[in-house]
């Protein structure tokens, strides 16, 4: 009841707010419909003399695309973005001239909606040039030529009296268009919002960002790399590059952390890239730090901010500045060692920064696919990447102090989360972030309910679909600019606030980790700014967030939304395929470990293999998921190629029982351990056991294996090559022999009976001898 009394009570203020008349239009002539994009239309009324053309001089980094056969326009920026009360506001912007005649005596045109927007939809459909609704145009001037192929830059500034800002009521975000004419005809547009701040009063939303900080496809296939048998020197200088822009990327991201933000950090990521420091690496960091000839070199931190709100801030001009630096003294580092040292110390001190201004939440080991394995029925491997973040997180914890370990009770969805997902996580998880558009409201409202909820006693964070995208430098699927970006931001804020302006509601926004993973830390910073600095907005920590979302639900005050469903497969998942795959890989690196004399030269991913396949990196990229995996898969068939047993001609067995030598050759770089194995085609040669021998690398070694001839006959012998668990290793070789069991025994027999017949005629002629010696004594 209380509820519903308080949603009437602030319906009949919005009304009150949104049904405010027109505001009268300055004395100048009002135009009732946007020019459209192209084609002929009446000029618009100018004023009696136009301003004075503007310049060629380029302004910032930004200018408007070349279009082959088009002219293009971009409003690259407004000064300043946010307006308060009798301020003037400065359009710099470009034009490009993809056409092969030149512009002539053409004039811009700046327009101005005469009424602020009431929706979100509204917004985006301005920015789309789709709609079109009441605007003032305030100012005109003309441009000077613009010769094919070239670019004009121009800047105007509107006097604060030329613009529709006269009633207080109508605060909030405007549509701006400038048009570039020629003659009669509209020649090029663009479109962008201003924000008017005049002072009105109103309960600020308290608003959450979420920033995940997790590897990119790029970035993982890049980690992963397997090395090679033959040459690991000749990739190691490629990847260590990769992993240098990688690291800083990382430490860049983490200084956006301040009130308000929530930084979603892969441990594996730490890891990978060198953390925690270990005593001797601090004490070689400490030794080097004392050495002469330091030099000023900024760290990646973000400067303290100030928490006040700073709405009518222009951003930065250059998109592809670095957040605030904090310069440090520093030595120069001729040793590479050192220097990728102290990039390691500048990622801890960057961690340790972020931990102390804002929050972190610990994603699973390798931002593992939670809702590919949910969909898979894989509740062990999920609850391994879970469990295996906690540990990586508690090691960083011993080595600086923090406590990330225990931020590991909150995950963030992938994809769309769905009631298969939510029941497989632990009880450890306690709240989990929802994907932008997930759990919909379920009763229609007149203004936009905050973002949180609970299912079954976690606590669920619905973010915001729009602003998100916004955040993510998207409106509905169409690329935003940076200034669009920013003030749409703003302007939905602000709309949402005008919606119910008594009502403080909790705000989520989530950037997409395809953004957050290839957009720059000074582009996303400026984002999070637009989002958290102005006036009717205050950031939130997600304590307080969460908090609040459970107050909701003792109060009843809970926006009712529609369930989850049970399964929603999204594009990218994990297949059944493709974790097949994975787990035969990394049990083919297992078996590898156990024949080498030094496995992890080649198999230091060994026991890695199905975790990094789960990765939700893949997502984007199935086909980097299984290139990892074959090329994971193809360093068993190097082993196999480079070990075999050497041929042999046809080996004759004349005994019932022998050892046949086998001569086993190695072009690997290391010395092998295995089994050789005899499977004779025949009963007639039978083996009892297998024999191991150690081939030295790039040499080779003779094994004698026991074997038992039981008949005669021609016998192909298959000699295979097996590590411990049986698994083939070697290239397998067949050769002949010709068994004759029988003839060694009739040899023995043949020879014995000699034997017996020369010692018979020894007997023989012994006694002969004796008897004629007799005779002729007794003669």
């Amino acid at each position: 009841m209380g509820r519903r009394l308080l949603r009437a009570w602030a319906a009949t203020a919005a009304a009150a707010v949104l049904l405010v008349p027109t505001a009268l239009a300055p004395s100048y002539a009002q135009v009732a419909v946007a020019l459209p994009l192209t084609g002929s239309v009446s000029a618009p009324a100018a004023p009696a003399a136009p301003a004075p053309a503007s310049g060629t001089t380029a302004v910032g980094t930004t200018t408007a695309p070349y279009v082959e056969g088009r002219v293009t326009l971009s409003v690259d920026s407004l000064a300043p973005e946010v307006l308060t009360s009798e301020e003037s506001v400065t359009i710099t912007g470009s034009v490009t001239n993809g056409t092969d005649q030149p512009v002539r005596e053409a004039s811009l045109v700046v327009q101005v909606q005469s009424r602020t927007e009431v929706t979100v939809e509204e917004l985006e459909l301005w920015l789309a040039q789709t709609r079109h609704t009441q605007v003032s145009q305030v100012h005109v001037e003309s441009t000077e030529d613009i010769a094919p192929g070239e670019t004009h830059h121009f800047t105007m500034t509107v006097p604060a009296a030329d613009l529709p800002l006269d009633d207080t009521d109508q605060w909030g975000p405007r549509g701006v268009e400038v048009i570039l004419t020629e003659g009669y005809d509209t020649v090029a547009v663009d479109r962008t919002l201003l924000l008017w701040d005049p002072g009105m009063t109103a309960q600020a939303s308290r608003v959450t960002a979420v920033v995940p900080v997790a590897a990119s496809a790029a970035e993982m296939t890049a980690l992963l790399s397997a090395p090679t048998l033959a040459s690991p020197a000749e990739v190691s200088a490629e990847e260590a590059q990769e992993v240098t822009a990688l690291r800083q990327r990382v430490t860049t991201l983490l200084g956006l952390a301040r009130e308000g933000v929530v930084l979603a950090v892969d441990p594996y990521l730490l890891q990978a890239l060198g953390l925690p420091l270990d005593e001797e690496e601090q004490e070689a960091l400490a030794s080097a730090t004392a050495s002469p000839s330091p030099t000023a070199s900024p760290t990646t931190s973000a400067a303290p901010r100030s928490p006040g709100p700073t709405a009518s801030a222009t951003a930065s001009s250059d998109p592809t500045a670095s957040p605030t630096a904090r310069p440090t003294a520093r030595p120069t580092d001729p040793d590479p060692a050192t220097t990728v040292l102290r990039a390691r110390a500048e990622l801890a001190q960057a961690l340790m920064d972020a931990y102390e201004a804002g929050d972190i939440v610990i994603l699973a080991w390798r931002d593992a696919d939670l809702a590919s394995l949910a969909h898979l029925g894989e509740r062990d491997l999920a609850a391994s990447a879970l469990a295996r973040a906690q540990e990586e997180a508690a090691l960083v914890d011993g080595a600086l102090g923090t406590d990330l370990s225990s931020s590991t009770t909150t995950v963030l969805a992938i994809g769309p989360l769905d009631g298969t997902t939510l029941s497989l996580l632990p009880d450890t998880v306690t709240t989990v972030i929802a994907s932008p558009g997930d759990l919909p409201v379920a009763e229609d409202l007149f203004y936009t309910p905050s973002g949180t909820t609970t299912i079954s006693g976690r606590a669920v964070l619905v973010p915001d679909e729009d602003l998100s995208d916004a955040a993510s430098g998207t409106s509905d699927g169409a690329e935003l600019n940076g200034l669009d970006a920013r003030q749409l931001l703003r302007a939905d804020t602000a709309v949402r606030v005008r919606q119910a302006p008594s009502v403080g509601r909790d705000v989520i926004v989530t950037v997409s980790r395809a953004e957050a993973s290839t957009q720059t830390a000074a582009v996303l910073d400026e984002r999070i700014d637009a989002l958290l600095e102005a006036r009717w907005t205050v950031p939130q920590n997600l304590g307080s967030l969460v908090g609040s979302a459970r107050e909701d639900e003792t109060n009843g005050e809970q926006a009712p939304r529609h369930p989850l469903p049970e399964v929603v497969q999204a594009e990218g998942e994990l297949s059944a395929e493709d974790l097949t795959a994975a787990r035969r890989a990394e049990a083919d690196l297992e078996t590898l470990a156990t024949i080498l004399s030094d496995p992890q030269a080649i198999t230091d991913e060994a026991t890695e293999v199905v975790s990094a396949s789960v990765s939700n990196a893949w997502r984007t990229d199935a086909a980097g998921r299984s290139a990892y995996t074959a090329a994971v898969a193809g360093l068993r068939q190097t082993v196999t190629a480079g070990l075999s047993a050497a041929p042999s001609s046809t080996i004759n067995v004349i005994a019932q029982s022998a050892a046949m030598p086998v001569r086993v050759v190695s072009s690997l770089d290391q010395d092998v351990t295995v089994r050789v194995h005899l499977k004779p085609s025949s009963t007639r040669l039978q083996v009892s056991e297998d024999v191991e021998v150690t081939v030295p690398a790039q040499g080779e070694a003779t094994a004698s294996v026991p074997i038992t001839a039981v008949g005669s006959g021609e016998v192909t012998v298959m000699i295979d090559l097996l590590a411990p668990d049986g698994t083939r290793v070697g290239t397998p070789v067949a050769i002949l022999t010709r068994v004759h069991a029988d003839w060694e025994s009739m040899g023995t027999r043949v020879v014995a009976g000699l034997l017996v017949l020369v010692l018979v005629v020894g007997i023989v002629r012994t006694v002969r001898r004796g008897r004629r010696t007799r005779t002729k004594g007794e003669a």
